[in-house]
């Protein structure tokens, strides 16, 4: 017997483990979450690596100028 819904099919439980683990080798209604979870962690630790390298640039720069603008003697 299998019951079918919206975007799934949902089967009886299986009877030994070996075939629960195949049927959750064969569920694949995560996957994209998974994936797009994956994506977008990757593309924070990016841009969080970008903005700390940018940024400490940015701080020694602006030290520099500072520096130079508040010098006595030019």
């Amino acid at each position: 017997m299998v019951v079918t819904g919206a975007n799934y099919e949902l089967t009886p439980r299986a009877t030994n483990w070996t075939d629960r683990l195949a049927e959750l080798r064969a569920d694949t209604r995560g996957a994209l979450m998974v994936e797009y979870s994956v994506l977008i962690g990757a593309v924070a630790i990016a841009g969080s690596l970008g903005l700390v390298v940018v940024g400490l640039a940015l701080v020694h720069s602006f030290d520099f100028v500072r520096g130079l603008l508040l010098c006595p003697i030019p």
